[in-house]
């Protein structure tokens, strides 16, 4: 229905012109932007500085999507599927969280002063220690969800992606997902001291 009335609207709308501009991103081409703004109201720059505010937000479709996998359900029924949304949901924006105060940590400073590097949280690793503590953070005691809040923050603002500051389109080249294999029945088993992974093992107490 939605595509019916979009291709009704543009036989109304008959002949549009679009506006070609060429943006410099800091790579090895420029990027190309289609756009019906003219130059009166937007300049090139103007543009540039739009498209960098937009990748957020195409980031966060993308992370939503490969990441977290949201389009990825465990069943066919409404409820089954609301459920998975909703649990997608909680995981990317605690997660985004813990991004956000990770980053307000970082003191790691580029070798070469005068090279303009932005530094930042690995969003995928982040995930993966969500997951990998996902039962504690549900049904452990405050005291304990915090401490392990404040131990993959702790990871986060160590583990870093970087890229050069005029270079919007980052690409996530670093955020490629983790698999992780956890058996929840190890996990409820609280004082058996395993280690569930050996990247951890400073906060092994803690399972």
């Amino acid at each position: 229905m939605m595509m019916k009335n979009l291709k009704e609207k543009a036989r109304k709308m008959g002949r549009l012109e679009i506006r070609i501009a060429l943006v410099d991103i800091g790579k090895n081409e420029p990027e190309i932007l289609a756009t019906n703004l003219t130059s009166e109201e937007f300049s090139t720059e103007d543009l540039k500085e739009l498209y960098g505010k937009r990748w957020a937000v195409e980031t966060g479709f993308d992370r939503l999507k490969n990441l977290i996998e949201i389009e990825d359900f465990s069943g066919i029924r409404r409820t089954i599927i609301e459920q998975d949304f909703h649990a997608h949901i909680f995981v990317y924006n605690l997660a985004m969280t813990i991004k956000n105060h990770a980053e307000n940590n970082i003191t790691r400073i580029p070798r070469n002063k005068d090279e303009k590097i932005i530094y930042q949280s690995n969003f995928a690793k982040i995930t993966g220690n969500i997951y990998l503590f996902l039962f504690d953070l549900i049904f452990e005691t405050q005291t304990k969800r915090e401490q392990i809040i404040d131990f993959i923050v702790k990871e986060a603002s160590k583990e870093l992606i970087q890229y050069k500051e005029n270079q919007y389109n980052n690409n996530n080249q670093n955020e490629k997902p983790r698999m992780f294999i956890i058996n929840i029945q190890e996990t409820r088993k609280k004082h058996t001291n395993q280690i569930i992974s050996p990247k951890i093992s400073e906060f092994s107490h803690l399972v």
